[in-house]
């Protein structure tokens, strides 16, 4: 995921700190972040709201997820 991977690089943030803060496994945002999986909808309003917009929750509509839809997994 693009502009997930952008943010990350961006803001100087682990994986797994932006996990933790999302409320999420760091294996979940591996996959969130390799396209195998997409979040749901509280978990991608999550990630708009902590990344202030840079990853807003319209942008993962137009991926496709090779497995059902991600929640909270942590």
């Amino acid at each position: 995921m693009e502009k997930l991977s952008q943010y990350l690089s961006s803001s100087g943030k682990t994986q797994r700190h932006f996990a933790e803060e999302v409320g999420v496994d760091k294996s979940v945002m591996s996959r969130f972040l390799s396209g195998k999986a997409k979040p749901g909808r509280e978990v991608a309003v999550r990630i708009a709201r902590l990344s202030n917009d840079a990853v807003p929750v319209s942008s993962w509509s137009s991926a496709e997820p090779s497995s059902p839809p991600a929640e909270d997994a942590a």
